[in-house]
């Protein structure tokens, strides 16, 4: 714009320097004797003209040149507006999408149940009698039910608490109802082999042996496991079944080679 601007004000100063360039009309006028002529320079009034022309042009330009730049800022304003609109709308489309995702992610498919034929029988005398369904009645698929960690754990330091407490009693009935709760929690085993040495204390030796061995027959890789193998072998040396502690103290040996676990059995053992 600046350059069409200079140009524009090149050729209004060319035009008028190729006006003024007419000769113009020099008189002498002459004054009285002894005293220096006046020359009259009179310049035609065409040459004002053109010069008055050339400058209403060159603003007329000038305005024309501002609106312009309005209109483009216009455009550029309209623009960035629409820019925003269009990325506004595509967040929120792409919000609800996600959303939408989410609920049909998280939500259960209804279970439909079918319900079976439905036979009516005839008595002799032609009315009709009980009525009573051909086939059993499809059972209802329950959604699994969602067990929160931490109130599994809360749940489990209750009862340990009422170990510290000496409420023997009530420690057992707290670890049975957490095995029954959560059969398959990892504090499970953890809970089973609690319950037989609480059982050992009272003493119930039959309950403890059935603790203890839930234990070891169900959680074999559990770091319960070594323990519950030492306290089922050490508990049953001092029954009948003598010959089945001292297998479990075996195994405690071998599969603990190095625990101070497997030092105990072999003591166990030896002063058999």
């Amino acid at each position: 714009m600046r350059n069409y601007q200079c140009l524009i004000l090149s050729a209004a100063l060319c035009g008028s320097t190729f006006v003024l360039a007419e000769a113009p009309v020099v008189e002498s006028v002459p004054t009285a004797e002894k005293a220096t002529p006046v020359t009259v320079v009179r310049v035609p009034a065409s040459n004002d003209q053109a010069i008055g022309e050339l400058l209403m042009q060159f603003q007329q330009l000038q305005m024309d040149l501002a609106s312009l730049r309005g209109q483009v800022e216009e455009l550029s304003y309209e623009l960035n507006q629409l820019r925003t609109e269009s990325k506004d709308r595509y967040i929120d489309l792409d919000r609800r999408i996600s959303e939408v995702r989410s609920t049909a992610q998280n939500s259960a498919p209804p279970t439909v149940t079918q319900i079976a034929p439905i036979a009516i029988e005839q008595t002799p005398d032609g009315d009709a009698g009980l009525i009573s369904s051909t086939t059993d009645p499809v059972a209802i698929e329950q959604p699994p039910l969602v067990i929160d960690p931490a109130m599994v754990q809360e749940a489990y330091n209750q009862a340990k608490d009422l170990i510290r407490q000496k409420d023997y009693t009530g420690a057992i009935t707290a670890f049975n109802g957490f095995v029954k709760d959560y059969p398959n929690d990892t504090l499970t085993a953890n809970a089973w082999y609690w319950l037989g040495e609480v059982y050992l204390v009272l003493p119930d030796v039959d309950n403890a042996v059935r603790s203890f061995s839930e234990v070891v027959k169900n959680y074999p890789k559990h770091q319960k496991h070594p323990d519950s193998l030492y306290r089922l072998g050490v508990t049953l040396l001092k029954t009948d079944n003598a010959a089945s502690g001292r297998q479990y103290l075996k195994t405690l040996i071998q599969r603990y080679p190095d625990s101070q676990l497997s030092a105990r059995a072999e003591q166990a053992l030896a002063a058999q």
